[in-house]
């Protein structure tokens, strides 16, 4: 049977499909979905989210002074440290989109107003509708952060996003390789992992440099960071994914040699 390809998809692939009950339609705009890879930067957002976040917060404080009389430390700077890894603290100023492949068009939204960075995020990713969605450490906090500002400014991200950690049409790296935050032994950066297999030079500076040049106004950089990020995580991604791939077909051609040489001796 002649095998024609659909974006990704097959035509042997659409015909299995519309054999197992589902329209024509329905078929082809199920494998025609692609892989997406999305990445965003956050900075600590106004006095007035974290005065908010730490009326609340801090009544259950362990490190409250005032209800904790006893402990020693009479002070936890975690709420100002973290306060742009947090959605109630947080704000968004940056997401990147990337369709996975050589030609896979990528997208960055980057701007100081929150939601105009999410509101055009929000229009690409429901056209896109990916399969998977693909990322860095995504579930625990790209997602978190993406559902809870949207609907601080009343955008869906709910009815788009990936319902819960384990939805199969999420591939998040950070996880599937060292188990995520849960693996305290063996977690490790994006940076990290780029650096130990060679493609760290898709990286563009460093995270913690965010805010400094949100405050200096140069969008552009976090921009080419964020960009950076996506780039290095869809390799990671291509890496993990063909690894099999390679290595059973290194695998092969090495058995080849050797019944070859094992011909020529006899």
């Amino acid at each position: 049977m002649p095998c024609y390809v659909f974006r990704g998809c097959t035509y042997l692939k659409f015909l299995i499909a519309t054999s197992k009950g589902l329209s024509a339609r329905t078929s082809l705009i199920v494998f025609m979905r692609e892989a997406v890879v999305i990445d965003i930067e956050t900075i600590p957002g106004n006095q007035e989210q974290l005065a908010l976040y730490k009326s609340i917060k801090c009544t259950h404080c362990k490190y409250n002074p005032e209800t904790h009389p006893k402990q020693k430390k009479d002070y936890c700077g975690e709420c100002d440290e973290d306060s742009a890894l947090k959605w109630p603290t947080a704000q968004a100023i940056c997401v990147t989109v990337k369709v996975v492949g050589e030609k896979g068009k990528m997208s960055c939204f980057c701007d100081k107003d929150e939601y105009k960075v999410l509101s055009q995020s929000y229009d690409l990713l429901e056209s896109l509708e990916p399969a998977p969605w693909v990322g860095f450490n995504v579930k625990e906090f790209d997602f978190v952060q993406l559902r809870m500002r949207g609907l601080i400014h009343g955008i869906p991200f709910m009815d788009i996003l990936p319902t819960n950690k384990y939805d199969r049409n999420v591939v998040d790296l950070y996880d599937n390789l060292v188990g995520g935050k849960w693996n305290k032994q063996q977690s490790a950066t994006l940076e990290m992992m780029c650096a130990m297999l060679g493609f760290n030079d898709l990286l563009y500076g460093n995270g913690r440099d965010v805010g400094l040049w949100y405050l200096n106004n140069e969008l552009d950089q976090i921009a080419e960071h964020n960009k950076g990020d996506v780039r290095a995580t869809e390799r990671l991604y291509l890496e993990v994914y063909q690894v099999g791939q390679k290595y059973r077909k290194s695998k092969l051609k090495k058995e080849m040699t050797e019944d070859e040489e094992e011909t020529f001796k006899i």
